[in-house]
């Protein structure tokens, strides 16, 4: 008899270094977001919404800080005896000298675990797309249509691989940086007996990239169908895609698709006491975070945990990471600083809306 469980999987390297500097001491997943998340928690969220009980996590490089956040997972109902979280090393298998070359063959380590599994499907997300989709929905369209691969689809976003399905729903064609009328963004949900068939498949024929293997290859063959997903999507894949998305958030339409009342989004619990505001203080439109000390003036800027802006200073159009020091009189804007920067007294640091400027972990400007 068949059942309606799901068990996820999240690679939290993929494409780490297309966001250069942000991910060189940290994984995808690592990556701070809208002043007091990582990008891992909209994903984990978005699986326990949809009564996901065990997740893998599978790691590259850069994962211990990824590690500590997550913990034994039980801000997302996740610590368990049974099921819960599972972290994956970073080699593709057994014997391997090296880092997996792609999605599929880092399956090949988690074959014992799909085999384990009593869900009969499988949830799978890497960690750079930012979107609000309701798996439960997509898990519904995927039972109703009979499919062996869901593929979740926009038909805006930033993806390389387009797609083209028919009326139905139905694959029928998937290119990279070809044509097509819909966009894939790394989320699926698979049979879990078609995977272990798939991943199976593709370690006898050293073949290790999902989207070469099943979609381009073997598109026509397999049952794979396209969920059409129409809210917010966009995909991290550069520091300036970084920072618009983050500017995004600033917009209560885009907080509401990304952080919607009924599916909260579930973070590691970080006691910290309120924002203290100076007498001189002035914030306009923008998202801070508790445990920050603001003397200065911030208008649409995202500001994280224990950050301070000195007397007189003016940050506007930023990103402050947690611990940064903005120092009295500074003036910057659009600038991204990572968790640690100090910024000595009266510095003028300027980017653009176009090309923001990255100050990289515990730099001392």
């Amino acid at each position: 008899m068949a059942n309606n469980k799901m068990t996820g999987i999240i690679f939290s390297n993929s494409h780490d270094d297309a966001l250069g500097g942000l991910t060189a001491r940290r994984s995808m997943g690592s990556v701070p977001f809208a002043s007091r998340y990582r990008l891992i928690d909209l994903v984990l969220s978005r699986m326990s919404h949809a009564g996901v009980d065990s997740v893998a996590v599978v790691m590259q490089n850069n994962y211990h800080s990824l590690m500590e956040h997550i913990g034994s997972g039980k801000e997302w109902d996740l610590s368990r005896k049974r099921g819960g979280i599972a972290y994956f090393p970073p080699y593709s298998s057994a014997g391997s000298a090296g880092y997996s070359r792609g999605t599929l063959e880092s399956m090949t380590g988690l074959l014992g675990y799909l085999q384990s599994s009593s869900a009969d499907y499988i949830a799978v997300s890497d960690c750079d797309v930012i979107c609000g989709v309701d798996l439960s929905d997509v898990l519904e369209y995927h039972i109703a249509h009979k499919a062996g691969i869901t593929l979740i689809c926009t038909e805006h976003g930033h993806s390389s691989v387009m797609v083209s399905a028919g009326e139905d729903g139905r694959l029928l064609e998937a290119t990279r940086g070809g044509e097509g009328n819909l966009m894939f963004n790394n989320m699926y949900i698979v049979n879990r007996e078609l995977l272990i068939q798939l991943v199976t498949e593709a370690a006898s024929l050293n073949q290790y990239s999902f989207v070469d293997t099943c979609l381009i290859q073997k598109g026509r063959e397999l049952p794979i169908y396209c969920y059409r997903y129409d809210g917010f999507c966009r995909a991290a894949n550069s520091m300036q895609a970084y920072f618009e998305i983050s500017m995004c958030l600033l917009d209560p339409a885009v907080r509401s698709a990304l952080f919607p009342m009924d599916r909260p989004v579930y973070t590691r619990v970080q006691d910290e006491v309120p924002v203290k505001y100076g007498l001189s203080a002035a914030v306009s439109n923008s998202l801070v975070a508790d445990g920050c000390i603001i003397e200065g003036r911030v208008e649409n800027c995202i500001v994280f945990r224990g950050a301070r802006i000195g007397h007189g200073a003016v940050v506007k159009n930023s990103i402050i990471m947690q611990g940064c020091y903005i120092g009295n009189g500074s003036d910057l804007d659009y600038c991204i600083c990572d968790k640690g920067v100090l910024v000595a007294d009266n510095r003028r640091l300027a980017g653009y809306a176009s090309y923001p400027l990255y100050i990289p972990r515990d730099t001392r400007v």
